[in-house]
């Protein structure tokens, strides 16, 4: 399997040591843009969180109607080898599915994506039991070193051929359920 060729590209001209998260931005959402596509009534949305007073996050929310059904969060390649990094990131990921999950959601699960460079984890919010994975590695202050975040986590990569199958697979699942929210709401809306 290989992406369509301008994807690809789109992701090719990304310095692989940008310190800039927003030089991915536009190859992300060209990717999701070309998953979920406006004909079939996708909505590929950048939504800003103020995390401090001068560090904003910006991530990329699939919506069906004016349901969340998947986002991505991303950060730089080069935040992969940083112990910090990763952490914030895990941080980030379990803000984000705090604030959706704040409301009801007619799906079983909501996935997001916290994207490093081309690597990604897949974080996963079931709804009827509200539990969330990989579940949190809390820190102890009898050994302050504990990696909360491994480096593991992002094992994928969407430029190879598993990472690509992987995504693939997460994004029809995504596209199934969101089939579902529209029969149900359609089901509500006509009656």
């Amino acid at each position: 399997m290989v992406w369509k060729d301008y994807i690809v590209k789109q992701f090719d001209v990304v310095n692989r040591f940008t310190t800039k998260e927003s030089d991915l931005y536009g190859a992300y959402n060209t990717l999701l843009c070309d998953l979920f596509p406006a004909a079939e009534y996708y909505q590929v949305a950048p939504q800003f969180r103020q995390y401090t007073e001068d560090y904003t996050v910006v991530s990329y929310v699939v919506l069906k109607g004016e349901t969340p059904i998947f986002f991505v969060e991303i950060k730089t390649f080069v935040a992969l080898n940083l112990g910090k990094a990763r952490a914030e990131a895990d941080d980030q990921m379990r803000a984000i599915f705090l604030d959706f999950a704040s409301d009801r959601l007619p799906q079983s699960k909501l996935i997001g994506i916290s994207a490093m460079g081309t690597r990604f984890a897949v974080y996963e919010y079931t709804t009827k039991g509200r539990r969330l994975t990989p579940p949190r590695i809390i820190r102890s202050h009898h050994d302050p070193l504990i990696d909360t975040a491994p480096e593991e986590r992002w094992n994928d990569d969407i430029m190879e051929d598993s990472g690509e199958a992987k995504f693939k697979v997460l994004v029809n699942e995504v596209k199934e359920m969101a089939l579902a929210i529209s029969e149900v709401c359609e089901y509500y809306f006509l009656r």
